[in-house]
């Protein structure tokens, strides 16, 4: 189109001036600026071998990086341009410092198209739009021109061509869920179907806001609209001069035959020309950066401002209008803009301003981590836990919405050699998302490329994870503490040495009758009592049983000494079994494998450490052998050994040999296949990962304290300007202790936490590990019940003494047996049974006395001596 509007313009100017060219058109075939400047250079080198150097170039590039060439080559040749680039002169570019005679034939001209792309800048700035979707046709350019609108600005956006012979109808349903903000831009006829297709599908709601931008003549139209408003821009005063060449069908198009016409006849009227030849010349490859022409009195610019109106100010109006029933109601004029370089919108009507603004819909890219993210298919956003409700806290205070999509990778991201970044870093970095959501810690390497709000959650480092290995209780514990064959053994002495006290004093040639007797029983006793604190009583009065009782005193003396000692060690070593620490104790255990996750921030902070210590090595070896340095400065660094530790290059080195898991799953196995405390595998990783599988499973443990602990924060694309509005609502969060009452939610109170038996290794030994002794003494309570006498003994201790006392022999006899007792024997089995009053059983008695013959009591007392008898022979023992 443009090519065809230049001949024409020649041809105008050729049939109405009789004055005729000679050009020559040179297109941008590819986009890479070295390669256009070559090109352009050899061009050029041939062209002034023919006819001179050329005394006009127009320029009509639509992209940044051909017009930079563009320009650079005509300010360092000086040769006179005019053109229509709409990219401001910035700093690094070739004309941002141009002078007084420069400016006279270095010439920048907006166009009405460069207009449109500035207006929808300033306007998206001014409402703060932070998500737009941008449907154009391909009169307003090609898809890299639209992409120049969105440099140092942060929206996230979509640039769609559209064709209404494709489903146009699936692509804004599409948009409109993740969307709130549509500029339609092209020829009135297309933005007119576009917004009655966005009408059908009831797109016109308060929660989208619509832009229609066309450089038509006539008012925006949409015949369906039952009740629709929209912000519409097009250009006002643009046709000062209609030529014969006037586009009727395209009035846009006539901006380039304005633009042709006046520039071939500003060259026709410039008294520059005809003094052409007179002015130097260099080409690409002689220019050096410093020999530039001097050019001065060119009157280019003078004479384009006569003849090219555009070259003066032209007005873009802004509009909101109103449709109801398919028909504009009215039509209020809210801005203007002018098409200066740096003008802003001059706002009118800043309420209406303010009411047009579609709900706020942000993208949030989000990494899975339970609890603060995870998959849950019931909840209404697809996603659930403590950064999800957080999230929706900060939209009721901020008034947006969002929607939530995994990032790249499912990770946080991390910047490989060629300085890109993945994951949900690389998605914010690339204007994929407006936030990044997970537990991402802050770090100097990021903030680099994307901005971080405020923490939200406390300092988090890495933290050691292992198996939990519980001490198993036993009532027994009081007998394990000495093996089985040591226990016969004590036995063994105690039964002999009991034996032996009884032998000997059984046996002694002379007894004193006051002297404690030691029977078997009596001996078994008081080897017994010897064992506790409580005293044995009278001693063993003969030589053999007394150096045998010393002997066993010294026996249990030691035995009691190794039982105590034993004991308490096995109880304190089975409360603090756990022999690692921290860090510097993995290395100590060589059956200990241990590892974080493979390309995780704990992996790359131990890599990092041992690279440093590696640099540390080389910069002293090169100080203390380097040929550079005098043998007086070697001396001063000169030590025997290495005066920097090797500790995180051996630490790195044990990680490598072990293996990074790629997964959770696999740190898990791994952990659960170690079998003791110091043969397993140990894993480092992120705090919050370790305490949430500690909180869902009972069988592993955190181990040591937190190290290289950071800050979580939100991430928000470079500039953005959520990044205050979110600065606030979290700041606000923490005040109300929202915060906290989440953390709450998700860990104290989480769905899925077990409640595991604890082990509180500092109240001391519990029940499970003591219970034995419990049983021991009630055996001891049971057997004494047992063994109980159930009557009165015949003999108190009183009357065995004085029997001592008067040499009279105690014979042996049953302790109880009714019928070696007369009186028990009859009081026990005459009928009666049983008697509530004592008078009532003597009345009985007596009445039972009384009916008895004299050969009842003879007979009863005769038996007597056989009994008595009986039991002599029987040393004791009851007679059957």
């Amino acid at each position: 189109m443009v090519a065809k509007k230049f001949d024409e313009a020649s041809n105008y100017i050729s049939k109405t001036y009789n004055y005729t060219l000679n050009s020559k058109k040179i297109s941008a075939d590819s986009l890479d600026p070295v390669t256009f400047l070559t090109k352009l250079c050899e061009e050029y080198k041939n062209y002034v071998q023919i006819m001179k150097a050329p005394h006009l170039i127009l320029d009509t590039t639509e992209t940044k990086a051909i017009s930079k060439a563009i320009k650079f080559f005509t300010k360092a040749l000086a040769l006179p341009i005019v053109t229509t680039s709409a990219y401001k002169n910035a700093a690094n570019d070739a004309w941002s410092n141009l002078d007084q005679n420069e400016m006279q034939y270095l010439i920048q001209v907006f166009s009405p198209y460069h207009a449109i792309f500035s207006l929808s800048k300033h306007i998206f700035r001014h409402q703060k739009i932070t998500n737009l979707v941008i449907i154009h046709d391909v009169t307003l350019g090609s898809h890299e021109t639209f992409l120049e609108m969105f440099l140092n600005v942060n929206v996230r956006y979509v640039i769609d061509q559209i064709d209404l012979k494709m489903n146009i109808y699936e692509k804004l349903s599409n948009y409109s869920r993740t969307f709130s903000n549509f500029f339609v831009m092209g020829s009135s006829q297309n933005v007119k179907s576009i917004l009655e297709i966005a009408d059908s599908q009831l797109l016109f709601e308060t929660k989208y806001a619509w832009y229609a931008f066309t450089l038509d003549d006539g008012i925006v139209n949409c015949s369906t609209c039952a009740n629709a408003k929209i912000i519409s821009v097009q250009p006002s005063g643009m046709h000062s001069i209609e030529y014969p060449i006037y586009d009727k069908d395209i009035p846009s198009n006539d901006f380039y035959s304005h633009l042709f016409i006046g520039s071939i006849l500003s060259l026709r009227n410039s008294s520059y020309v005809s003094r052409w030849t007179k002015y130097d010349f260099i080409n690409c490859e002689t220019y050096d950066g410093n020999n530039t022409p001097f050019r001065e009195n060119i009157d280019l610019k003078e004479n384009l401002q006569r003849y090219m109106f555009n070259y003066k100010p032209f007005n873009m109006e802004v509009k909101l209008v109103h449709f109801t029933d398919g028909k504009i109601k009215d039509s209020v004029l809210i801005g203007q803009w002018i098409s200066y370089e740096d003008n802003e919108v001059k706002l009118m009507n800043k309420n209406l301003w303010r009411e047009f603004i579609g709900t706020e819909v942000l993208k949030i890219v989000v990494v899975e981590q339970k609890p603060f993210i995870f998959l849950d298919y019931s909840h209404p956003r697809g996603y659930n836990g403590y950064l999800v409700d957080m999230m929706e806290e900060i939209g009721q205070l901020l008034g947006f919405e969002f929607y939530l999509e995994l990032a790249s990778d499912n990770a946080i991201g991390d910047v490989d050699d060629d300085g890109l970044w993945n994951g949900l870093i690389g998605d914010i970095l690339n204007l994929k998302a407006d936030i990044g959501l997970a537990s991402i810690p802050v770090s100097s390497i990021r903030e680099k490329v994307i901005d971080f709000t405020i923490p939200y959650y406390e300092a988090v480092g890495s933290i050691m994870l292992m198996k939990l290995f519980r001490t198993e209780p036993s009532l027994n514990k009081f007998i394990d503490v000495i093996e089985t064959e040591v226990w016969i053994y004590i036995l063994a002495a105690y039964a002999l040495t009991s034996l032996l006290i009884w032998i000997f004093d059984k046996y002694q040639p002379e007894k004193d009758p006051n002297e404690r007797i030691f029977s078997l029983r009596e001996s078994l006793w008081f080897c017994f009592l010897s064992l506790t604190p409580q005293g044995t009583g009278g001693l063993p009065r003969n030589l053999p049983g007394l150096i045998v009782t010393v002997s066993w005193w010294l026996f249990s003396f030691v035995i009691l000494a190794s039982y105590t000692a034993n004991l308490s060690a096995i109880l304190t070593v089975s409360l603090f079994n756990n022999q690692i620490e921290n860090i510097n104790d993995l290395e100590k255990e060589y059956r200990l494998k241990f590892a974080p996750l493979n390309g995780s921030y704990t992996m790359q902070y131990f890599s990092r450490l041992a690279r440093i210590e590696e640099m540390f090595h080389h910069i002293w070896k090169n100080m203390t052998f380097d040929g550079d340095h005098n043998e007086k400065a070697k001396s001063k660094y000169s030590v025997w050994s290495y005066p920097v530790s090797n500790k995180y290059n051996d630490i790195w080195n044990s990680m490598q040999s072990a293996g990074f898991p790629k997964t959770m799953d696999e740190v898990l196995e791994r952990i659960r296949r170690s079998t003791s405390s110091a043969d397993g595998f140990v894993f480092l990783g992120d705090a919050t990962d370790c305490r949430y599988l500690v909180l869902t499973n009972c069988d592993l443990q955190t181990v040591g304290e937190e190290f290289s602990t950071k800050p979580y924060a939100i991430a928000v694309p470079e500039g953005s300007p959520l990044k205050r509005r979110l600065d606030f609502a979290i700041m606000e969060l923490i005040e109300r202790g929202t915060l906290q009452q989440l953390k709450t939610k998700w860990w104290d109170r989480n769905p899925d936490r077990k409640l595991c038996e604890t082990e509180n290794r500092l109240d001391g030994i519990g029940l499970p590990n003591m219970g034995g002794v419990f049983g021991l003494m009630l055996f001891g309570i049971g057997l004494a019940i047992i063994v109980l006498d159930k009557a009165r003994p015949h003999t108190s201790i009183l009357t065995r003494q004085k029997l001592r006392d008067l040499g009279l022999e105690v014979l042996m006899h049953p302790p109880y047996r009714l019928d070696l007792a007369p009186s028990n024997t009859h009081l026990f089995n005459f009928a009666g049974g049983k008697f509530a009053l004592t008078e009532a059983c003597e009345n009985r008695l007596s009445q039972f006395l009384a009916n008895r013959d004299e050969g009842f009591y003879e007979r009863g007392i005769m038996v007597l001596t056989s009994k008595f008898q009986q039991v002599i022979e029987q040393n004791g023992a009851y007679s059957i």
